[in-house]
């Protein structure tokens, strides 16, 4: 909120404003790792949650469309969650790895944290679309198994089983550009399977 309002009072124009969230975005990504680290995951997803809205009005604001953010009604993965009647995974991307939340429909909050570095974060992602890409063998993980193993191996006991169990995904970072459910297991099997 501290930010927001110097924000507000930074300038009457946007490009400044832009500017000014620039310069302390990694006060965002910061908040949201020591919410993470000790021991608060629902406080942790609200304040990821606060930095996506600001950066999509960033978004909206650089193409000169007037937004208007107002976090006091925005909603809440737990009542996305409840809602959709199936768990939300949200995802956050920074230099130290990835947070992994599962919000179950009963508003049950599940954090996760898997040490990647961005950089072979972005490889693998960027592997997914590669045409090159070696086909699965014994004993070679691929890119999608790999990202497998990072993005849902340490979050699947919390998601629902069986053929007809959704879940809704929020991506972060590189995260936009993969297929999720081209991701596959260790047997093989595509997650979307």
């Amino acid at each position: 909120q501290v930010l927001e309002d110097l924000r507000g009072n930074a300038a009457a124009a946007d490009m400044l404003r832009v500017g000014f969230d620039d310069g302390f975005h990694w006060v965002h990504g910061r908040l949201v790792r020591l919410l993470a680290e000790t021991s608060a995951p629902a406080e942790a997803l609200a304040a990821a949650e606060r930095a996506r809205a600001r950066a999509f009005a960033d978004v909206l604001a650089d193409r000169q469309i007037a937004p208007v953010v107002d976090q006091s009604h925005a909603v809440a993965p737990a009542e996305v969650s409840r809602t959709l009647g199936h768990p939300v995974v949200a995802y956050w991307t920074d230099d130290e790895g990835v947070l992994i939340w599962v919000v179950a429909p009963d508003g049950r909050v599940t954090l996760r944290t898997v040490a990647v570095s961005a950089s072979r974060l972005g490889d693998l992602v960027a592997r997914t679309w590669s045409a090159r890409e070696p086909a699965p063998r014994a004993g070679r993980a691929t890119a999608p198994q790999q990202l497998y193993d990072l993005l849902v191996r340490p979050v699947r006991q919390a998601w629902p089983a069986g053929p007809a169990a959704r879940v809704a995904i929020v991506p972060h970072g590189p995260l936009f550009r993969l297929s999720f459910a081209g991701l596959m297991d260790e047997r093989g099997r595509y997650l979307v399977e």
